[in-house]
């Protein structure tokens, strides 16, 4: 039922004493609004000072933080919202929904319920142990993810996206990502990846339908299962390659049209592999415009 802070305050002064004056001018507000108990810090216009504030509250109580500028360290209780953070942030042992924007510098989010993770300008982002949902919205930088139980849905742009352990994953997963990189490993939900100019990896464990579509120069790069699975790959003004191990399994290539100029405008080759491997199965599509498709065997 009760709440304990903790605030240490470092300030600037013309000397010592004034700087001491300073610090211990700085103090907390806290005010009632129904629900909500809000925490403010309040500073001397002179001098800069420099909190670091500590709280222990009740497991039970939502946190909200509007914006902050500095590090920030937030466990144990029941949800998180963070509505503009930069510098560093920690985030974990939650059971309700994390909701962060994050400016630059680094995240890191661990064991939760949901997550809804929107990221500007360059940040390293972690994301492992949730229990439901996560979507992600991200403008540059990187985000390392795994053991997501629940629906993933990422939009990405020239960013670095890798997803790990995703067997438990109960999809559907989807996933648009524009430039940069995506990394998928032990896929095993309903996927679909939409990518332009975008280098696409993918180790299936199989069991589930994955469509993957993706417009530029940059490769699809997919390890197939190895129980039964029927395959769909085609590029246009580009190439298949699949593993002998696979090719000699009964897949059919197929060649259309000689990429020559036809009048003002070049003809289109299409290069289609399809067939039931092991039997068939969950289908495997894939598709690429000017880039090539290559798919491996286990």
């Amino acid at each position: 039922e009760d709440l304990d802070a903790e605030m240490h305050v470092r300030s600037t002064g013309y000397d010592t004493d004034e700087a001491e004056r300073l610090a211990r001018a700085s103090h907390l507000v806290f005010d009632e609004a129904g629900s909500l108990l809000i925490i403010e810090g309040k500073f001397p216009v002179e001098g800069r000072q420099t909190p670091t504030l500590r709280l222990k509250v009740p497991r039970r109580l939502a946190i909200r933080i509007d914006e902050k500028g500095s590090p920030a360290e937030i466990r144990n209780v029941a949800s998180v919202v963070i509505g503009s953070g930069r510098s560093v942030t920690k985030i974990a042992d939650v059971p309700g929904m994390v909701n962060v924007t994050q400016r630059g510098s680094e995240v890191t989010i661990v064991d939760v319920g949901t997550v809804k993770l929107s990221t500007i300008t360059g940040v390293e982002a972690v994301v492992s142990r949730v229990r439901g949902d996560a979507s992600f919205t991200l403008q540059g930088g990187e985000l390392r993810a795994e053991s997501i139980a629940g629906a993933i849905d990422v939009e990405a742009r020239n960013a670095e996206v890798q997803f790990d352990r995703l067997g438990e994953t109960r999809g559907p997963i989807r996933i648009n990502a524009t430039l940069g990189e995506v990394v998928m490993n032990g896929l095993a939900a309903d996927t679909r990846i939409d990518g332009r100019r975008s280098e696409i990896r993918i180790d299936h464990a199989g069991g589930a339908p994955l469509s993957v579509y993706n417009e530029g120069d940059e490769t699809i790069e997919i390890t197939v299962p190895s129980r039964g699975f029927t395959l769909d790959a085609a590029a246009v003004d580009g190439d298949v390659s699949v593993d002998e191990s696979l090719a000699s399994l009964g897949l059919k290539r197929e060649t259309s049209g000689n990429g020559e100029t036809e009048g003002d405008r070049p003809a289109r080759q299409e290069v289609r592999v399809s067939g039931a491997v092991h039997g068939g199965g969950p289908p495997i599509t894939l598709r690429a415009t000017r880039g090539d498709i290559v798919v491996r065997g286990r």
